[in-house]
């Protein structure tokens, strides 16, 4: 069985100054559903050692019965060495000593590799050209109640200009709506985040760009045929840089967005509301002077809380390598914050810490700590806050890069990103075992997994680009 390394004795302070409700078990920015036991790869079965006891019968025989051949002597030395006639082979349906799985076939795409490891069957892959088929890439996905599919991401239209832009697909994977919205030309516009209402509606926060108010935040409300409910942009005239970056339905009527800012002050926190009806609530900044110039990353909710993750600056000129996951109120008041109290390696980079709710309402994070020596760790806390698991994501690579996580309704863990040029999947106990591993593609320019989350029946659900078009699979837990 395949572990990854447990932090153990490094040490792991997390100053907490926040309690979260402990029934509190929902996400609007995951959408997990349980799994079949029955798709879980067999057990790893661990090779035995069996002497067999000497003749003590104390019996005389003749010599025909006592003197084996030397082809019948090594016949048996090779059956008792190898465990059957014919020897331990990957394919051949028998899951022998140091196989974690054999399924009778040479196919990798089936739940069993042909190196007998397990790794996610493909249900199905979508690869989709953008309207202008130039290079087009998903940010984020996200699941309806009736099992449709919603992504968003961008999509160019000149040498120099992207669009924002918005799918619906089925649950088979075709292609039923789209939305698609340029703010001005000669821009670099992108959806960065989605999440879909009981409703059915979708919710897209953006960054738009314009030469003339720089970068901001914009919201969008679209209905399941492409057509756009509302739009609002978020514009602070004294920032030059608004860009979300986090997403969730507060579950009481109202939409919740994260956002870095950059304003004539330094960096900025701001956290925003708007009814879904697309008014305007309240546009504040997270101004807590422990936190300097602090950066918001991500933003999930579990139950009535609302949690997010920032990266931060311990004063004056240093860097932003401190991490902290401060909490709020369903209206948005500060009830707390957990500091991760090792510095992040790679400071600043906001964009490689990720949020997901577990079942029991545990806080699942990964990001990148300085002892880790370039390796991600995965940190789980409970619905109070207490910190539980903690494990290093080992990959055969000197930096691994994480681009989204989710947890699905047993608690597993999955992971998607990038290492050695290579794009990868990975599914985790919570404890850090690794379930399987999965080697999606060589990651380009114009190829990326960006964001995993799980359909209603368990499949785990992946989204990015592949080859510079919008690329969706399907895969089984």
């Amino acid at each position: 069985m395949r572990v990854a390394a447990a932090i153990g004795a490094l040490t792991l302070a997390c100053a907490t100054n926040s309690t979260t409700s402990a029934d509190a078990t929902e996400s609007d920015t995951q959408s997990a559903s349980s799994s079949s036991s029955d798709g879980d790869p067999p057990a790893t079965t661990q090779a035995e050692t069996t002497t067999l006891p000497a003749d003590t019968s104390g019996g005389t025989s003749d010599a025909d019965s006592t003197t084996a051949s030397a082809d019948e002597t090594a016949a048996d030395t090779e059956a008792t060495t190898t465990g059957s006639p014919q020897g331990p082979e990957c394919g051949d349906g028998v899951v022998d000593p140091l196989e974690e799985c054999d399924d009778g076939n040479a196919v990798d795409d089936d739940g069993c590799t042909t190196d007998c490891i397990p790794t996610a069957a493909v249900v199905w892959t979508a690869s989709v050209d953008g309207p202008d088929a130039m290079d087009d890439c998903l940010r984020d996905v996200a699941v309806g109640a009736d099992d449709t599919i919603w992504v968003t991401g961008w999509t160019r239209t000149a040498a120099t200009e992207r669009d924002v832009w918005t799918g619906v697909l089925d649950p088979d994977g075709a292609l039923t709506a789209s939305h698609q919205y340029n703010h001005t030309d000669d821009d670099h516009d992108e959806g960065i985040k989605v999440v879909v209402d009981p409703s059915g509606d979708g919710f897209v926060a953006a960054r738009v760009d314009s030469s003339v108010q720089g970068v901001n935040v914009r919201l969008f409300r679209i209905d399941p045929t492409g057509t756009e409910v509302w739009a609002t942009s978020v514009f602070d005239p004294d920032a030059s840089y608004d860009e979300p970056t986090g997403l969730a339905l507060s579950g009481t009527g109202e939409v919740v967005f994260t956002a870095r800012v950059l304003a004539g002050s330094g960096e900025e926190a701001t956290l925003g509301r708007y009814t879904v009806d697309g008014v305007e609530v309240d546009v504040s900044i997270w101004s807590d002077p422990t936190y300097a110039q602090a950066r918001f990353a991500d933003l999930v909710r579990v139950g009535d809380v609302l949690w997010s993750a920032a990266v931060y600056a311990t004063g004056p000129g240093s860097p932003h390598n401190r991490l902290v996951l401060p909490s709020f109120s369903l209206a948005g008041v500060p009830t707390g914050a957990i500091d991760i109290a090792p510095p992040i390696e790679i400071g600043g980079l906001e964009d490689r810490i990720h949020l997901a709710v577990g079942p029991a309402g545990e806080l699942v994070v990964a990001n990148y700590d300085a002892f880790s020596e370039g390796a991600p760790v995965v940190r789980i806390f409970d619905a109070a806050g207490t910190l539980g698991q903690a494990w290093l994501l080992e990959m055969p690579a000197p930096v691994v890069q994480v681009h989204d996580l989710g947890v699905d309704a047993a608690g597993a863990v999955v992971l998607v990103g990038e290492h050695s040029q290579q794009l990868w999947a990975r599914k985790h106990e919570p404890d850090g075992t690794i379930v399987w591993d999965r080697t999606l593609a060589t990651a380009t320019n114009g190829s990326r997994i960006e964001a995993v989350t799980f359909a209603n029946d368990g499949d785990v659900l992946l989204a990015g680009c592949l080859d510079d078009d919008f690329w969706v699979g399907r895969f089984a837990p």
